[in-house]
């Protein structure tokens, strides 16, 4: 007896199966369009940026009731400082004349190193006004490990120069930090020990 015929089964096609998936794009894509492009998904826009807007500006205003508050716990807890630094004020100016003439020295030290044409040397007078700078915030009995601690406890009603004794001290920290790469040129070096001087001269410590 003959053996039965061979059947050949055609081999399955993916896309006749799922279909051909650029069809699902286009229908994607007019779906898509449709949705976003209605009134009413535009007016939806709209309030949900109006709703983020006023969340940023509510966001804004509870940072700074934050700060205000810290400030007000900071003052109860802390003594004041603006009281410290009027009783230190006093006490620098009583202090013997040995001291005055010892940060007056060091004052002039600093600025001996500006007649040279070294660019270090004038670096190093920026390094050493700092380390006056230093002295007095210790003097005015700031609390803080460093002189960027203390800076950050003082408030501009007790210190008028604090912007100027930040920014050179800032200028200090890139010289101490990048010696070989920061480049210092004299103008810059002199505007910087002038922020220097206006600090100093306003608590009569120079």
């Amino acid at each position: 007896m003959p053996p039965p015929p061979a059947i050949n089964f055609p081999k399955p096609n993916i896309f006749d199966v799922l279909g051909n998936p650029q069809e699902y794009w286009g229908v994607f894509v007019q779906k898509w369009d449709a949705f976003f492009g209605s009134t009413e998904v535009l007016y939806a826009e709209f309030v949900l940026i109006g709703l983020s807007l006023l969340m940023i500006v509510a966001i804004v205003i509870v940072l700074l009731r934050i700060v205000e508050v810290w400030k007000r716990l900071h003052h109860q807890f802390y003594p004041s400082h603006s009281h410290i630094s009027a009783h230190a004020k006093e006490a620098m100016r009583s202090e013997s004349p040995v001291r005055h003439g010892a940060m007056r020295e060091a004052w002039e030290t600093v600025s001996r190193h500006m007649t040279s044409t070294n660019p270090s040397d004038w670096k190093l007078a920026v390094l050493e006004a700092d380390a006056i700078l230093d002295e007095l915030t210790e003097s005015l009995g700031y609390p803080g490990e460093s002189l960027g601690e203390r800076l950050k406890m003082v408030t501009e009603s007790e210190m008028k120069t604090l912007q100027f004794a930040w920014e050179a001290h800032k200028v200090r920290n890139r010289i101490a930090h990048e010696w070989g790469k920061a480049n210092l040129v004299r103008d810059d070096a002199v505007r910087v020990l002038g922020m220097y001087e206006r600090v100093f001269r306003e608590f009569d410590y120079i």
